[in-house]
């Protein structure tokens, strides 16, 4: 089941309504003029594969909920006015390959669980206000093709465990307040396009 609603001017909130469509495998509803927040009740959607909530105007904080979401696969929520951190929850997302929470208000940390999401393929936390370090466990998501924390507020060193990542081609860091060296490890990137 797959429904798609992107590309309109559709207002207001999320309806109840659309979270009792529990065989949905896929939703679009990206490029509206959506308001309010994302409903606890979003963990009804067991099924879901790919969640398409990006470029409206939602806001609060991503549900805990998510974590009943197993069988995701891609969670586009960029480009809202999302707040909060970013829910330990959404780390339990094994299946996860694409995850794009960027262009948003969230704060906090990048969380070193972020490592237990070895599926993943592109991770976007940019342009956020996130604060801290950039976890060395990084290093555990081998098939990693593209990673964008740009423009937030990091601070300390590139891990040396970016050197973990052969399979990536798009390691975007810029605009944070990032110190240190660049990390030798840095160069047995073969595959890296943009640094």
């Amino acid at each position: 089941q797959i429904l798609t609603l992107s590309s309109n001017h559709f207002s207001g909130s999320i309806p109840s309504s659309l979270y009792q469509l529990t065989s949905l495998l896929q939703v679009f509803i990206n490029m509206n003029q959506l308001t309010g927040t994302i409903s606890n009740e979003l963990g009804q959607l067991t099924e879901l594969q790919m969640l398409v909530f990006a470029a409206n105007a939602l806001s609060g904080t991503i549900p805990s909920q998510i974590n009943q979401l197993m069988a995701l696969k891609q969670m586009h929520v960029y480009s809202n006015t999302l707040s909060g951190t970013v829910p330990s929850e959404v780390l339990e997302l094994t299946s996860l390959e694409l995850l794009y929470v960027y262009s948003n208000h969230l704060t906090g940390t990048i969380p070193t669980a972020v490592g237990q999401l070895t599926s993943l393929k592109q991770l976007s936390f940019s342009m956020n206000e996130m604060t801290g370090t950039i976890p060395d466990t990084i290093g555990q998501l081998s098939t990693l093709e593209a990673i964008y924390f740009h423009t937030n507020q990091l601070t300390g060193t590139i891990p040396s465990e970016v050197g973990r990542l052969l399979s990536l081609s798009i390691l975007a860091f810029h605009t944070n307040t990032l110190t240190g060296t660049i990390p030798f490890e840095v160069e047995g990137l073969l595959k890296l396009e943009l640094f």
